[in-house]
């Protein structure tokens, strides 16, 4: 069997704030060069990466210089053919548009096709090898424009009682995001233009949602009635392409850290002292 064609991992690395809650309670020079469990989470979610044996091209949006020069093993890392650092953007949008650019540059340099392009963030310090694996192979199979991971947001809390995390409450399950989004075709990069219209809407949020989903699946989903399915069907035509859902059997995956108590938990995590291992359904 022909192995699968590495995907390009684009990777979001910047603070979102002056005084990000993490960069404060670590002292580190940015969130993402934040030490957890002696290693900066930035490290972590690029070992993952590598382990995985599925991410060829890395491309980087962020963190600032001066906080690379602060990590000599980062530092190294970037300078390798395969990886790419490129200046962060105000907002996320922007980043991903900054990364897909770069993208789109070494695709037309080299005369090769679209390359599938695996999302995620630097604050993922729980990401596995494991988890970047199931995600691909469940993605690439669904064939979707668009792919995201979701959690289910009992097995997280069953493992975290107590955990602050959003969820997204479905008639068949409630689940929390995971930070991986998969653009499986190229016109799945169009995906950028829903974050931007997200971005510009985020003090009215549902009025995007009732524009996306459409008025009988927001009040489906308002009552409690509509399915995680449904949901991916509604946006599926209110974006204008097909969106897939991948159910991840890791309560780990649906854990980043925006807080301190994210970074005291995570550090917990990693050091063998809160919840063990986090393989297959036993996560």
């Amino acid at each position: 069997m022909t192995p699968p064609r590495p995907v390009t991992a684009l990777i979001l690395a910047a603070d979102r704030t002056a005084r990000d809650p993490v960069r404060l309670a670590s002292g580190a020079a940015c969130k993402a060069v934040t030490p957890v469990a002696g290693r900066p989470m930035l490290l972590r979610v690029l070992d993952a990466l590598e382990a995985s044996g599925r991410v060829g091209r890395v491309v980087l949006c962020g963190p600032p210089p001066e906080a690379v020069a602060t990590v000599p093993e980062l530092r190294d890392y970037l300078a390798r053919p395969y990886a790419t650092h490129v200046p962060a953007r105000a907002t996320p949008d922007q980043s991903v548009e900054a990364g897909l650019a770069v993208i789109r540059a070494a695709e037309m340099n080299t005369g090769g096709a679209a390359e599938k392009i695996l999302l995620t963030t630097a604050d993922h310090a729980l990401l596995s090898a494991e988890m970047v694996a199931h995600f691909l192979s469940a993605g690439m199979a669904d064939g979707a424009d668009v792919c995201l991971a979701l959690a289910r947001h009992e097995r997280i809390a069953t493992r975290y009682p107590g955990l602050r995390r959003t969820v997204l409450r479905f008639s068949d399950a409630a689940y929390c995001g995971c930070n991986l989004y998969l653009l499986n075709t190229a016109g799945g990069r169009r995906v950028v233009e829903v974050w931007r219209r997200a971005q510009e809407r985020r003090k009215r949020p549902w009025r995007l949602l009732l524009k996306l989903l459409g008025p009988a699946a927001a009040a489906r989903y308002l009552c409690g009635r509509l399915s995680a399915a449904a949901a991916a069907r509604a946006l599926s035509r209110g974006i204008g392409l097909r969106l897939g859902i991948v159910d991840m059997p890791f309560a780990h995956a649906g854990i980043d850290v925006d807080s301190a108590a994210d970074l005291a938990l995570a550090e917990r995590i990693l050091s063998g002292g809160a919840g063990g291992n986090d393989k297959g359904e036993g996560g």
